[in-house]
């Protein structure tokens, strides 16, 4: 698609008309989420290459940012984040579960926030609700992270 749109000028007859999905496959393909080369991948490799995503990103992103004593704390705050991605993060729960200090979570959300893992949502509900959290809330960017996490 990047060398279609290179072109100079890219061609619409170029490109093929793609298949039609129906509801349940528009469904799958959202439940799937991730990497179109990893989503069609087995358990096991699909598993192993998002682990090592996130390795690189410790090893090497973070590390470029800031220098890492324990990145197997940061890989296991990111899984964390993973598991609790439709729920308010709470930084005190994050440190605990994590084994760091609150004050270290904080300056780790803010890594990753740099580097575009993690954003910060506010909150919202639909209807007239008056008990909305005026809290912004740390997200993972990354849709196939919490499915990976939760297997």
């Amino acid at each position: 698609m990047i060398d279609w749109a290179m072109q100079d000028p890219p061609s619409r007859a170029q490109i093929s008309n793609p298949t039609p999905l129906g509801r349940r496959q528009y469904v799958d393909l959202i439940v799937a989420v991730g990497f179109p080369e990893i989503r069609d991948l087995p358990l096991r490799a699909r598993q192993r290459q998002y682990r090592d995503y996130i390795d690189a990103d410790v090893n090497r992103d973070v590390a470029d940012v800031m220098p890492v004593r324990k990145p197997y704390a940061l890989r296991l705050l990111i899984g964390q984040m993973g598991v609790r991605t439709a729920q308010e993060t709470n930084t005190s729960q994050l440190a605990k579960f994590a084994k760091l200090m609150r004050e270290t979570v904080d300056q780790c959300l803010d890594i990753l926030m740099r580097l575009s893992m993690v954003t910060k949502l506010s909150a919202w509900m639909p209807g007239k609700s008056k008990r909305i959290s005026s809290s912004r809330n740390p997200t993972l960017l990354i849709p196939a992270l919490p499915k990976y996490f939760l297997g």
